[in-house]
């Protein structure tokens, strides 16, 4: 199975603490090391979760429509990652389907608990 990462942090203040960038795509590696998912492409921002041009976004979402990355999956720590508007949730899970990608948005307290082999 083969997939894209997305990350995203609101503000450089905030890629400064524990949600910062580097850890959400340390959890989302962990995530497909453990499950044998092929990270094709990983892509990020830093910008508001109601912004929807921000370039790693906007690249990620092009690139699965024109078939510049071939993938079955879509992985974030969580739906916040991605948007933080309901509709535009929607509106990405649409265009996934359309191209017959998964969204996940990995639960990292049980991916924790996974991890301790707390199931």
């Amino acid at each position: 199975m083969k997939a894209v990462l997305y990350a995203r942090v609101a503000s450089r203040s905030q890629d400064e603490n524990e949600n910062k960038i580097e850890n959400q795509l340390d959890q989302l590696e962990a995530y497909c090391k453990q499950r044998s998912i092929q990270v094709v492409k990983v892509y990020y921002d830093v910008g508001c979760g109601m912004d929807f041009n921000r370039k790693g976004y906007r690249e990620m979402i092009t690139d699965i429509e024109k078939g510049v990355v071939n993938v079955h999956l879509l992985i974030c720590t969580g739906n916040s990652r991605l948007s933080r508007d309901l509709t535009s949730t929607f509106l990405v899970a649409k265009t996934m389907l359309k191209h017959k990608v998964k969204i996940r948005f990995i639960n990292t307290l049980n991916f924790k608990k996974e991890q301790n082999g707390n199931n």
